[in-house]
Parts: structure tokens; C-alpha cells; sequence
């Protein structure tokens, strides 16, 4: 399956590495390296993730680290919706 990101989600992971790599370089490399192997996974098992607060998304938490990625699947197109800290409001993370 082709996966596609948002324009969000760019700035979502922009975010989260600027963030990061504040304190560690190493530490912002290291967890978006593990945001894309979930990527990788849920191009190869697209029902991975559980069923989304909102309408056809799907939703999986990051083994091990604080984000979930949400995303929804169109036809053959896996679209990479937004990523998030789970320390946010759920009703909140898809207002930003």
C-alpha cells in the first residue's frame, strides 16, 4: 500500500524532533526512527491499529514511547493523519 502524510503530520513530526533535540540529538533520532517503523508496519498491516475516535481513522500507540499515530485508510492509500502526545486532550489533538 502507498502511504501519504498530511500536511500536518509533517509539522507534527517537526514538533516532536525540535523538541527533542533540545536535550538529545540522539534521543529525537531514535524516536522518530521508531514513528516510522510503526509507518512501516501499518503499510504492511493497515487493521494494525484500533478503530479511531473519529469516523474511518485507525489509531496505534508507539511501543514503549508517548505517541500515537492516527491515520486512515482510502482505498490502496494509507493517509498519515497526525501524531501525537498522549499527554494531550484526545478531543483536542485533531484541532490543532
Amino acid at each position: 500500500m502507498e502511504v501519504k502524510f498530511t500536511t500536518r503530520v509533517i509539522g507534527d513530526v517537526d514538533i516532536i524532533y525540535e523538541y527533542l533535540s533540545r536535550d538529545d540529538e540522539c534521543v529525537a533520532k531514535s524516536v522518530l526512527m521508531q514513528i516510522e517503523k510503526i509507518i512501516d508496519y501499518i503499510k504492511e498491516f493497515p487493521e494494525l491499529g484500533k478503530n479511531g475516535d473519529l469516523k474511518n481513522t485507525r489509531e496505534i500507540i508507539v511501543p514503549k514511547l508517548p505517541f500515537v499515530i492516527v491515520y486512515e485508510v482510502v482505498n490502496s492509500v494509507i493517509y498519515i493523519l497526525t501524531i501525537f502526545h498522549t499527554s494531550l486532550d484526545p478531543y483536542k489533538k485533531y484541532n490543532k
